[in-house]
């Protein structure tokens, strides 16, 4: 009759929080805009939908028999969507269900259990991840960043060399999916999503490696409910796959470093080889990673000829690009170092507050310490991964500035493992599975609670461009104004549209029968005159017949 009791307060706490969602106009931030929040616009016989960050364009549509729900319900969203908006929202607006978060509590303490299945809870997080990551994954256009990654892609083989802030193996992989698949900014974004449910799972592989199953679980849930994880896993970019490569480097120096197999020299070269030649923070972790291997006292001939080697590997694009443009050149690879270090500290001290506070209750109830020798120097390393590249990133910013947030996405699992780590050890209470919960609950509100500076997504300007233009709302010629119009211009490729940068747009130079489009934030560019388009991330688009 107990257990029969907890199952159902558990089970009828699911159904107050659907219940809650259902009754709550909930809106949810998402990757820089309200993810859930629809903006009309009505041009005559015209119907321009933000559904979320998505434009959909309807034209001669009958006001009286229209029903937006139906044009909604033909696209992405869908119960899929909604399922998997509820289960962000259950993070990141927790305070609507503290109700429902009590009944389940309730019911755990009464079930109290203390084994679970490792396989069957690590095969329901790989797939919670996949879900989530998937969820909304062609619901907002491409930003700059992952505009530039296709064109590298469609160019030919040597330009993949000449990014000056990228070495180039993401751009290699991007261009070979892009080969052999149809391409679709959904589709392409799939290698950040398979790398992405990858991060999950080697962080598990990690933790499960150096301590515990229940540590390991508990590592890989962090990461599945990880806004950072989620938010860089469907960007076309690098981050999620120095995430899933980190903490394998990571196993394999460690195994290099007790068991001395070739092998293990081998796995080690090859996976620092590709993380230098994915992202330029891979170079301050693997040079971090190869100072605590000869600290560790590592005098193998083996070593020093795979550190040559690994350094062979970025000679192409260190001799191409990176040399000459970069440490020679005058291109500051980020601007403002003041405030850039300001935001990231920050973002990582807020992170490892809870860490502070669940060392505190440790001590209160007397936490067992970790057992053996190799789990405390493992801890001590990820402290150490963490602290070198964060003091490699600043010394070098003194002469170059390179701070940037998302860049410390290659040191981002050891954080996780960290608190994975701290919360993990067994407490001296029979509610161990209990406490840990709730720790894990508190350490997921915490990252939902990190607000990410939104990347400019022009997408949803161009998809107006393109249905205004297409049903005659325009004048014979177009002149867009918009920052990165020559990369944007090149992937949307628009036929007799004029592209301009703001620093060139005068309106009295113009000519006639010309439509222009421009970008306003937040109600700039309020003294010119013309239809104002509302959009997604507080910006408008402006159109101006002349």
């Amino acid at each position: 009759m107990k257990k029969f009791f907890g199952y159902f307060l558990i089970i009828f706490a699911f159904i107050v929080a659907g219940i809650t969602f259902l009754q709550s106009n909930i809106e949810l931030p998402y990757f820089g805009g309200i993810y859930n929040k629809v903006i009309i616009n009505r041009t005559s016989n015209v119907l321009e939908i933000f559904n979320g960050h998505k434009f959909y364009g309807v034209s001669n549509f009958d006001a009286d028999a229209f029903n937006l729900l139906s044009i909604i319900g033909t696209n992405f969203r869908g119960i899929f969507t909604a399922v998997m908006i509820f289960i962000l929202s259950l993070f990141m607006v927790p305070k609507i269900y503290i109700f429902s978060y009590l009944l389940f509590f309730a019911g755990l303490i009464i079930l109290n259990p203390q084994k679970v299945s490792p396989k069957i809870t690590l095969g329901i997080i790989l797939l919670l991840a996949l879900l989530l990551r998937l969820c909304g994954l062609g619901e907002y256009p491409m930003w700059i960043d992952e505009v530039f990654t296709v064109l590298f892609a469609r160019s030919g083989w040597r330009t993949v060399l000449n990014d000056y802030c990228n070495p180039p193996v993401f751009y290699i992989v991007s261009k070979l999916w892009i080969m052999i698949t149809p391409y679709s900014e959904t589709v392409a974004r799939l290698i950040s999503v398979i790398a992405g449910v990858g991060g999950v799972w080697s962080i598990y592989y990690m933790l499960k490696r150096k301590f515990s199953e229940k540590t390991a679980l508990v590592g890989a849930i962090l990461m599945c409910l990880s806004f950072w994880g989620i938010y860089y896993s469907q960007e076309l970019r690098c981050y999620a796959v120095i995430m899933l490569l980190s903490p394998l480097c990571a196993i394999s120096m460690f195994n290099m470093l007790e068991q001395k197999r070739n092998r293990d020299f081998v796995w080690f070269g090859i996976l620092s080889a590709i993380i230098i030649n994915t992202h330029l923070y891979g170079i301050l972790f693997v040079a971090s990673n190869f100072v605590y291997a000869i600290f560790k006292h590592l005098r193998d001939k083996r070593f020093y000829l795979l550190i040559f080697l690994v350094c062979l590997s970025f000679l192409p694009y260190l001799c191409v690009t990176f040399f000459k443009h970069s440490i020679m050149g005058n291109n500051a690879i980020i601007g403002n170092m003041f405030f850039e270090s300001i935001k990231i500290i920050l973002l990582f001290v807020f992170l490892s507050f809870g860490v502070g506070i669940f060392v505190l209750l440790a001590k209160l109830f007397k936490k067992t310490t970790i057992a053996t020798d190799k789990e405390k120097d493992f801890l001590k390393y990820c402290l150490y991964s963490v602290l070198s590249v964060f003091a490699l990133s600043f010394i070098i910013s003194i002469f170059r500035p390179i701070i940037y947030y998302r860049y410390y996405s290659v040191i981002y699992p050891f954080i996780l493992a960290i608190i994975a780590i701290v919360i993990s050890q067994d407490w001296k209470t029979k509610y161990n599975g209990v406490i840990l919960t709730a720790l894990v609950l508190v350490n997921i509100f915490f990252q939902f609670s990190v607000k990410f500076p939104p990347s400019l997504r022009y997408g949803n300007f161009y998809d107006v461009i393109i249905f205004e233009k297409a049903n005659g709302l325009t004048k014979k010629n177009i002149v867009v104004v918009l920052d990165y119009l020559t990369y944007y211009s090149k992937y949307y490729d628009l036929k007799g549209v004029t592209t301009m940068v703001p620093q060139a747009f005068d309106l009295d130079k113009i000519e006639k029968d010309t439509t222009i489009y421009l970008m306003s934030f937040k109600g700039s560019n309020q003294d010119i005159e013309g239809k104002r388009i509302k959009l997604p991330d507080n910006t408008e688009l402006i159109r101006i017949d002349k």
